[in-house]
């Protein structure tokens, strides 16, 4: 029997997973300096030119994002995990543009049996509640990084259309983690969108001095 999910049940797993929330860009927290997104930002060359990139803290991005789920059919009813319409976006930026997360690691963890590095950055909503985002590169970076470093990581936003057995993706993502359409095919599990991209090569973060 297929399990149907109600929606804030759906929104909850999203925000513990992938830092997926509503509405808030920059409330409650200070901006760091940012740029405007006019520049040429399809150079993968990270950190060479950072001028035409926009700068944020992790907690910012995260609250730049929206994120629903909608059914492929009319029929009124409990949104379901298999045949819906996953939708991510970020609100406040455009295809290819530049953005560097400027922040304070919280966690950072290797996982030697997928030969990758989880970098977390997190920080409390409330007095209860704590929201963790996670971005995962190759190999083992526990040496030249650890928790409290104050790191960049420059990425530069990507918007792709899949369609799945199960569901039909319109997703922002970033372009360092596209490894391509099958590779997302064969691994996303449904609103777990973080399986269906690669760890982003260790290229890509780098120490703030």
């Amino acid at each position: 029997m297929q399990r149907r999910i109600s929606i804030s049940i759906i929104t909850v797993v999203i925000l513990i997973v992938s830092g997926i929330t509503i509405w808030a860009f920059f409330n409650s927290i200070e901006k760091t300096p940012s740029t405007n997104n006019d520049g040429d930002s399809n150079d993968l060359t990270p950190f060479d030119n950072n001028k035409n990139c926009t700068i944020l803290t992790a907690r910012e991005l995260y609250e730049n994002m929206t994120f629903n789920l909608s059914e492929q059919t009319d029929d009124p009813g409990e949104i379901t995990i298999d045949n819906s319409i996953l939708n991510l976006s970020y609100a406040s930026f455009s295809e290819d543009d530049c953005i560097i997360i400027h922040d304070n690691i919280s966690i950072i963890t290797y996982y030697p049996e997928y030969d990758y590095t989880s970098v977390c950055f997190s920080w409390y909503t409330d007095e209860y509640t704590k929201v963790h985002v996670y971005y995962h590169f190759e190999t083992n970076i526990t040496d030249t990084y650890n928790e409290e470093d104050l790191v960049e990581i420059k990425l530069h936003l990507k918007h792709v259309d899949v369609e799945t057995t199960s569901m039909i993706y319109h997703i922002d993502i970033f372009d360092e983690q596209w490894a391509g359409e099958e590779y997302f095919i064969n691994n996303v599990q449904n609103i777990l969108i973080d399986e269906g991209l690669k760890p982003m090569d260790p290229m890509f973060i780098t120490m703030v001095e």
